[in-house]
């Protein structure tokens, strides 16, 4: 999976504190550049006829907080939450296959290897965690060591 993350702009809101350096508050917005895709392509996919990335945003919350301005040092906590998603229509052959039906006669499966078209449309929504240690060496950047817990995913897939 190739994404790249592009913020569209970084607020910045003071709230009054006493004692140490305030904590900043900070609203992120931007989208996704890239989409879901298997690590290596399955040789059963023997041509991608079209693939079209979905608009794909992301927005997030983050607390950061350093001692003091004069400490280049800090920790920042937050929340994520990413859409992502794709669409593609291929040719497989030997593409093994699971449907399940269910209707009000009952539940029905069939399972074997399929050859022809397929249209697949992925959807996910991701809600994740970021802690990470900060550095500001200057007003104008700061850069984030991340390590990222992993919150809630919900995928919706579907494949025609």
């Amino acid at each position: 999976m190739n994404i790249r993350n592009i913020f569209l702009f970084f607020p910045r809101i003071r709230v009054p504190c006493t004692g140490a350096d305030p904590p900043e508050h900070r609203i992120q917005a931007g989208f996704n550049l890239g989409a879901t895709a298997p690590v290596g392509l399955p040789a059963t996919i023997r041509k991608i006829n079209s693939y079209r990335p979905e608009f794909s945003p992301s927005l997030g919350y983050e607390l950061s907080w350093r001692p003091s301005a004069s400490h280049k040092w800090g920790a920042a906590i937050g929340v994520k939450l990413d859409y992502k998603g794709m669409t593609t229509k291929d040719e497989v052959m030997y593409f093994h296959t699971m449907i399940t039906m269910e209707d009000a006669s009952g539940k029905s499966e069939f399972e074997g290897a399929f050859t022809g078209k397929n249209k697949t449309t992925v959807r996910n929504a991701y809600v994740a965690f970021p802690i990470s240690a900060t550095y500001t060496p200057n007003d104008n950047w700061r850069i984030n060591l991340a390590h990222t817990l992993p919150g809630y995913s919900a995928p919706i897939s579907m494949a025609t």
